[in-house]
């Protein structure tokens, strides 16, 4: 963990069902470990950015605090945002050096821009073969960041490796890994149900939580995104109605 590199994209012309437009990403050059949050406007970049640094923080001192000194670059395009002095006081605080690219220069910042198209098109093939309406947006791109944080990729290092695993040495757990968009069956907790009311109810599988197990469900009768981790799926259904054969 020794070089960052962060980049903002949208807006998105359809919001997502919570008005989100924007999305940040920051990936280690190393581990090719990736964040990402959503956000409304771009206002709330700062925010979001010091968040993803904190945890970042956090890994290194529970991880690595034994081996190398948190000393972070972080690079920037030249967006206005990240060149505001909120942005660069925050930096500062926590102890992260900045770089900027020259304005229009996207190659300079390519680790930060390639994933961008990978993202984008894994999380438009994963709506469009499940029916997943385009305003699932947001679930759909952080569904395909969690899971190539845990796949194995040629990219990495000299001889390929797991993000996740390189970050924490922690193994991930595939078996848990579901199909985006497919119907899934969650458990209503006791308390928030009565004696004849259903013990489950019908959902849409739409991604991981970010700090817990479990799973994130739709409901599209409350259009509210539960955690669950009692939930059965069917994972040839779509969860908005079509059949795969």
């Amino acid at each position: 963990l020794m070089q960052l590199s962060c980049d903002l994209w949208g807006p998105v012309i359809i919001p997502s069902p919570h008005g989100l437009r924007y999305c940040i990403l920051v990936i280690d050059h190393h581990t090719h470990f990736m964040w990402v949050r959503f956000m409304k406007t771009k206002d709330e970049s700062c925010a979001l950015l010091e968040s993803i640094l904190l945890e970042i923080k956090h890994i290194h001192a529970k991880h690595h605090a034994q081996t190398t000194a948190f000393s972070h670059v972080l690079k920037f395009d030249s967006d206005t945002v990240f060149e505001a002095a909120e942005t660069q006081s925050m930096c500062a605080k926590l102890g992260v050096g900045t770089q900027f690219s020259a304005p229009y220069a996207h190659h300079m910042l390519g680790k930060a821009e390639r994933p961008w198209r990978t993202i984008r098109d894994c999380a438009a093939a994963s709506m469009h073969t499940m029916s997943v309406p385009t305003s699932m947006w947001s679930c759909a791109m952080s569904t395909v960041v969690h899971l190539r944080n845990r796949t194995f990729s040629r990219a990495v290092g000299t001889c390929g490796g797991v993000p996740l695993t390189l970050l924490t040495f922690a193994s991930p757990d595939a078996s848990g890994f579901r199909v985006f968009g497919c119907a899934a069956f969650a458990k209503v907790p006791d308390a928030q149900r009565k004696k004849l009311d259903p013990k489950s109810f019908r959902g849409i599988f739409v991604g991981y939580p970010p700090n817990s197990p479990g799973y994130r469900i739709y409901n599209p009768a409350t259009r509210r995104i539960t955690t669950s981790v009692h939930v059965v799926f069917q994972e040839d259904v779509s969860g908005f109605g079509k059949c795969l054969n």
